[in-house]
């Protein structure tokens, strides 16, 4: 805690210039609204990502993010997961990529932002696990590969969510050793575990934003 209030001090005008800062409270509704939802459906979803690199580096949000990341395994995914967000007025999902069994993936649209739900795939073999993105313009497919990992629980947002337990691994994997330094142009397709894996396969465009 020590170490996020002094981040927040060093940074304090961060992401000011961004057309995103000030979408704090969205971001953390519409956080909050999918930990809700699948909550309700006794689904296992984690915060990720840009949302994983707020929570341990500040104990919060970022100003700047544009978007909110969570994960879920696949092999816990069934329609329910799907329609708990079709037509949903306050969270609509609007385009899926791949299917159940490669590279699954959901774009989640409200509270004035996107919301990217990642379908993380298990390789017992290597003891790891992957999962797919996609790039801007759907220009390609993405493939980000992690060690594999167990879930803790934590406080965030005033409610306890699910992080991976070996989150500094991950943030280090993905951000390199400066994960500290905030760099607001960060563009996640130079993440450091993540590699070109083809064209977009499977897509399913359900609305617009």
């Amino acid at each position: 805690m020590k170490a996020a209030r002094q981040f927040q001090e060093k940074y304090s005008k961060l992401g000011k210039s961004s057309k995103h800062y000030g979408n704090i409270a969205y971001r953390a509704d519409a956080a909050l609204y999918v930990q809700r939802v699948m909550r309700k459906l006794q689904k296992t979803i984690w915060i990720a990502d840009g949302l994983l690199l707020g929570w341990y580096r500040q104990c919060g949000l970022m100003p700047h993010d544009f978007d909110a990341d969570f994960g879920m395994w696949a092999e816990d995914y069934d329609s329910t997961v799907k329609e708990a967000f079709e037509g949903n007025p306050f969270l609509q999902l609007c385009i899926v990529w791949g299917k159940e069994s490669d590279s699954l993936q959901f774009a989640l649209w409200g509270y004035k932002m996107k919301v990217d739900i990642f379908f993380y795939y298990k390789d017992q073999k290597n003891n790891s696990a992957w999962y797919s993105s996609t790039k801007e313009n759907n220009a390609g497919k993405l493939k980000s590969t992690v060690p594999m990992f167990d879930l803790c629980t934590t406080e965030f947002l005033d409610e306890l969510f699910l992080v991976p337990c070996n989150t500094l691994e991950l943030l280090e994997l993905e951000y390199g050793k400066e994960w500290m330094i905030p760099k607001t142009d960060f563009n996640y397709e130079n993440a450091k575990n993540i590699e070109n894996n083809g064209i977009v396969g499977q897509e399913v465009r359900l609305c617009q934003f």
